[in-house]
Order: C-alpha cells, then structure tokens, then sequence
C-alpha cells in the first residue's frame, strides 16, 4: 500500500500541489482525474523520481509504503484478498524520507523520497509515459526486458556479470509471452522506432508486465494515442497487472474510462484534492457528471453540450464552431491549394503509400483513420521531416520531393525542405511536440514567439523599418512578446507560474497549448495540426478548437488537422478524409453516421 499525506510542491509562487493525501491499495486501480494543469503530472513525477522535482527544491509531505505480507489484489469493497503474496523484494534497502514523521512507523512500513527514477525502480515502481520512454534503435524484445535481461550464466563466470553475454532466446522468448498475454502480435525483432504510435504504447505496458518485482505502476494518459478499440484492450492488460496485486494510479482525461476500469477515482483542482468517488459512487449513472463537476468547480453544462453536439447531427449542423465563415473563406473553397498524387510519405509505423488528396483554400479538413494507417503523416512529410515521392502540387506550383535516395545524402538535409515550406507560409504542429514542436530549456513566451521572430521577423524593436536593417541587428521587442505571449496563456488557460517558466516544466496538456500558440502566431496561409487535442482535459478541448476556428475566420487560414477524435473533427471541419493503409478511402461531410466511419476505418463501404 502506498500511503501520501500531505504532499505539497510549489513552483517559485506558483503551487502545483498543496496537502495532497491519497492512497493506494494493492491491486488497486486508483483514477486521478484534473484538467490540465490540476496537479497530476507533478504528483507522478514526485511518485517516479524525475529530476525536475529535486531540481526545483524538492517537496513536502510523506509518502509511505507498507508491505502487505499478508495482503494482495482489493475487490471492488475494498476488501483485502488474502493471497500470501508479498510485492516488494525484502532485499532492496528503504529510501530515506523527504521531511521527519511525527510518529513512529512499524515494521511493515518505510518512508520514501526517491531523487532518481533508479530508486523508484527499485523499490518497484513503474511508469508508463504519456511521451513515450522507448529506445527507438532497439528491437521490441530488447526494450520490453531492458534491465532485466536473462544472461548465459557460464559467461558471467567467466567475465563477471557486467561482460556477460545476453541469452537472446530466452529474452525474446520472455518478451513474446508478454505480448501474446495481451493480445499484441508482432515480431519481437522488429526495431522500434519503425512501430505505429499505439503499437509502441503496448509495448510500453509489455515492459512493465515483464518486471516480477512491479508494486506500483503509474499510467499518465496511457490511451491518449488509441482508438476505442485499442484503449479496451490495453486496459485489459492493466486488469492483468492489477490481479497481480499490483497498485495502479491511472492518470487519464477520459472520463468514460476511468469509470469503466478504476475501484476508486481522486479528482485534483488547483494542485488540491477536490473529492474521490467509491465504488459505489462509480457505478452510480451519474458519476460521470460528478467527477466532471469536481474536474471544473462549477457546472457541467458546457460539457453536456459538447456531448449533445456528438451525438446530434442537426444540433451540429446549428452550433458547429466554424458555422459562421465568411465570404472569403466560403469563394475560395472552390480553389485548390493543395493537390497530392501517388503521394508516399516513409513514416515508420505510419506511412502513407500513395495518396491523392486535393485541399481547397480556406477550407478546414479533417484527416482520420485508425492509428498506423498515415493519418499524421502528410504535413509531416510535405514539411520534409520523412522521405517523400509522388506528386506533390502547392499554390499551382509543383514541388521538387525528397525521395528516398536524396534524402539519405548528407547533403540533402531535412531542414531544406522545411525552409521552403516556411517561405510559402506553410507550418506544423507536429505530433511529437516534446522533439519536434518546443525549445524544452526555454520560457513559455520564447517557445510562443521564437519562430515567428526568426522567419517573419515579428517583435522586433526595428520592425518599421526591418527592410533597411539586417536581422541579426534587430533587437527582440521585449514588452511586445510578453504581451502576446500572456495573452495565448490567459486565452488558452495554460497553467504556469508565469511565462518565464520552462515549457519541460509544464504538463503535457499545456505543452501542447503552448504549441498551438506558436503555430497562430506564425498566421500560415496553410496550417497542419497533428492530433491537436491529445493528453488536453475538456475546457482545453474547447479553447482549442475555438482558437484554430477563429484563426481561420479571420486569415482566412486553411487548415488541416489530423486526429483521433472523430466527434473533434465533426464539430469544426468542412470535410472529412479517411485514410486506409497509407491511401485515401473516401471524403465525407461531417454530418456522415458515426457507422460509415467505422466502416470506412476498416476499409468496408
């Protein structure tokens, strides 16, 4: 049982956590819900050991373990069960604590404060990330027993365990029982950077199961990137690992999900506790409107009319953001600006083989289809991230592709491609928005405005007269960034201690706004946005697609977003196109069946 009393943590004036108190059984699922920015990042990364919090002056507070010898899995009374099943190794030493307890503790209980990931492994705990922990270079077996690798025993007493030889056999066949165990097929040589996105999530939950010594894992929006179908079966492999007996905190924005998988369920508001759900309380019909109340602090009606706005095509068709276009949007859909043919785009785990597409100016189209078929892989491919080939016409100009060949020259960069698509006003939101899409290092304000400094040379002291003065003699406009950049902050209610904190500070869901607050600032003429929405609560949700609908009406932006949440891209889009293995299946209006979409996933009319 892991047991946190009192766990605060603060950010210089800004207070991510204050006197949280929370416990975990074994074999528990425990649910923590919050919008961004709640807390829920910071409670996990104090749980898993990550720098960031020791760096930043550490916390306050206790976190107690106590090994249950004598305990195992809960039932959903909370009851123990008792299965004579202890899930610590007794060898492993106890960690020191953070702050002095007032009492004493008993036997059975140690007091722990990790300041590295190492020591939270030890004593068991696992983290299953949200930017995913894998090493793309090795194969799938490799990353599942990392660490934990079998060794021929001869050769370790020959050359001593550090040069011992791995017994590659037994290790891809221990890595092949895990993922069969989830229903997971796929060869376990396979490298895994050339793995689809949900492909690599399983393979993060496999490399947990593997570990014998798991008493606490932690799941930080772990269906973030699968479909429904996908998002069932992981959390089939989670039962799994709970009736080990192992405690599980399940970190997710998906209410739905945490109702139909958690034993209990801690909503975090304002880095507080703002009230948990019991069994009970869960199964009651209207736990759903009570956690998205505790969630936000008020009423629940905008999420209510989200929902009806999903479900409802008329209802739809009345209150879709982008209702009210204006003229200039509304002549221009007939014009194209973008026209692909035979298009391919070599993304690993999500390539597109051989695309035609046309995009009309001022429209906003939806890309979708089940994850690995290439729904994010044209902007990334057209802004010259991946090998491309085919046809490729913008602006009624056709463009010179990178093909494979070229593209592995050294003297044929990536960057190449992307300046020429930045000088005709096209820009990414790229789906990896940790490697491709911030300056981890840097402030929120220079992650907002950085790029549109330098390629449109914006919040500049000299800017009047920036025709006459080189750019590296203009001076950055100080008082003009931090204007703009606290505006997106209040516009997109991204949580911060100010706009000179740092982006790797900031929890996913606020990376992410930070992100599309880059991208507006640039005002492209043509805009990709890949998986917009991911790891981002509801209110986010919203503030989100009102801001790329507002960008569009008033530049008159075309944009093209690709995404998961089919209800998303039903609400803002003109039109709506379903990849299927790397191709286009079909364009539909937004006001298609929730059933034709599912067929056309599949590849079924």
């Amino acid at each position: 049982m892991f047991k946190l009393q009192n766990i605060s943590k603060a950010y210089g004036n800004y207070h991510a956590l204050k006197n949280v108190n929370l416990t975990i059984h074994p074999g528990e699922i425990h649910g923590l819900a919050g919008v961004n920015g709640s807390g829920k990042s910071t409670l996990l990364n104090i749980l898993s050991g990550q720098p960031i919090i020791h760096q930043t002056g550490g916390f306050s507070g206790e976190i107690i373990f106590k090994d249950h010898k004598d305990q195992s899995p809960v039932n959903k009374d909370q009851s123990p069960v008792n299965k004579n099943q202890s899930p610590v190794n007794k060898n492993q030493s106890p960690v020191k604590s953070q702050t002095p307890t007032n009492r004493s503790l008993s036997e059975s209980e140690r007091l722990l404060n990790f300041s590295s990931p190492k020591e939270a492994m030890l004593l068991g705990i696992g983290m299953v990330h949200q930017e995913f922990a894998l090493l793309s270079t090795l194969t799938v077996a490799e990353n599942i027993t990392l660490t934990r690798e079998k060794i021929i025993p001869f050769t370790e007493k020959l050359f001593g365990k550090n040069f011992a030889c791995i017994d590659e056999k037994i290790n891809t066949q221990t890595a092949s029982s895990i993922l069969e165990s989830i229903g997971i097929s796929i060869p376990e040589d396979m490298v895994t950077g050339s793995l689809s996105v949900s492909t690599r999530q399983f393979i993060e939950i496999a490399r947990e199961m593997s570990r014998q010594d798991l008493t606490l894992l932690l799941l930080d929006e772990p269906t973030a990137v699968l479909n429904k179908t996908e998002a069932e079966k992981f959390m089939g492999a989670v039962r799994k690992i709970a009736d080990r007996g192992t405690s599980i905190l399940y970190v997710s924005h998906r209410i739905e999900e945490l109702v139909s998988l958690c034993d209990r369920i801690t909503v975090l508001r304002g880095g507080e506790v703002a009230g948990s759900l019991s069994n009970n309380d869960i199964n009651n019909d209207k736990s759903l409107n009570k956690i998205s109340h505790l969630m936000v602090g008020g009423s629940v009606a905008k999420t209510k009319r989200l929902r009806k706005l999903s479900a409802n095509a008329k209802t739809k068709k009345l209150r879709r953001l982008s209702a009210n276009k204006n003229i200039h949007a509304e002549k221009n859909h007939s014009q194209s600006i973008i026209i692909t043919s035979n298009f391919t785009v070599d993304k690993p785990g999500d390539a597109l083989n051989g695309l035609d597409l046309t995009v009309h100016k001022g429209e906003i189209l939806g890309i979708t289809g089940l994850s690995g078929h290439g729904r994010n892989a044209l902007g990334a491919g057209i802004m010259g991230l991946y090998p491309t080939s085919g046809k490729l016409t913008l602006y009624d100009d056709q463009i010179t592709l990178h093909d494979h060949e070229r593209y592995d020259q050294k003297r044929v960069r990536r960057t190449e491609m992307a300046r020429k698509m930045i000088k005709k006003n096209i820009w990414l939101v790229p789906e990896d928005r940790r490697n491709l899409g911030l300056l981890m290092d840097h402030s929120i304000m220079d992650n907002i405005t950085f790029a549109s400094m330098q390629n449109k040379n914006m919040f500049s002291i000299s800017n009047g007269a920036k025709r006459f003065i080189p750019a590296f003699m203009r001076f950055q406009d100080k008082t003009a960034c931090r204007k703009h950049a606290q505006k997106f902050v209040d516009e997109l209610d991204i949580k911060c201690s100010s706009i000179d904190q740092k982006a790797g500070e900031l929890s996913g869901g606020n990376q992410q706004k930070v992100c599309i607050a880059a991208a507006l600032t640039m005002q492209p003429d043509i805009l990709f946005v890949s998986e917009p929405t991911r790891g981002i609560d509801i209110a986010g949700k919203e503030a989100i697609l009102t801001l790329l609908v507002k960008a569009h009406e008033t530049f008159g932006m075309t944009i093209i977003i690709s995404s998961g949440e089919l209800e998303e891209l039903k609400r803002i889009c003109d039109r709506i196109a379903v990849v299927y293995e790397g191709r286009l299946f079909d364009v539909f209006t937004p006001d298609t069946s929730d059933d034709e979409f599912a067929l056309a996933f599949s590849g079924l009319r």
